[in-house]
């Protein structure tokens, strides 16, 4: 059952209107931000059935459903925040998303940076891979494939 709370995942509006479609499995994410928005607040509500349905390739390979419920149950989620998101994959099928996440463990602080990769296979977006703490100099080759520098792209 939804509610009128704000959601989680900091897009300012109600669960009820935002990411709980999704946790309930009445709608599918349009796009790659959608689908980490909703990961986001299945963390926070620790739906680790939602995180594992929405993973594909190398990331359900290596799904770690017992630790992820750990971290989900014994973590306060302090925000997450879209550093960059891509509003067209990039053709289609591909898509990145460039975010923090702040959560407190055990008292102290702690933020997950990550680029993820999502592909749509039959309409539907999947998380398949991620890159944490990411280190790009702006002359390196864009992570999107583009072949860009990442200065002239994603930067």
């Amino acid at each position: 059952m939804s509610d009128s709370k704000k959601c989680p995942c900091g897009s300012g509006r109600n669960y009820d209107k935002c990411c709980a479609r999704y946790l309930e499995g009445k709608a599918n994410p349009t796009n790659p931000e959608m689908l980490m928005r909703s990961r986001y607040t299945a963390y926070t509500k620790a739906d680790i059935a939602y995180i594992s349905k929405t993973m594909s390739g190398k990331a359900i390979a290596s799904f770690d459903e017992e630790a992820s419920t750990k971290w989900a149950t014994t973590s306060e989620w302090l925000g997450l925040t879209i550093l960059k998101a891509d509003p067209v994959a990039v053709d289609e099928t591909v898509g990145y998303v460039d975010f923090l996440v702040k959560y407190k463990t055990d008292g102290q602080i702690f933020s997950h940076h990550e680029i993820s990769e999502f592909h749509k296979v039959e309409d539907i977006w999947y998380y398949v891979d991620g890159i944490v703490n990411p280190k790009f100099g702006r002359n390196d080759p864009c992570f999107c494939g583009s072949g860009k520098k990442h200065k002239k792209c994603c930067c």
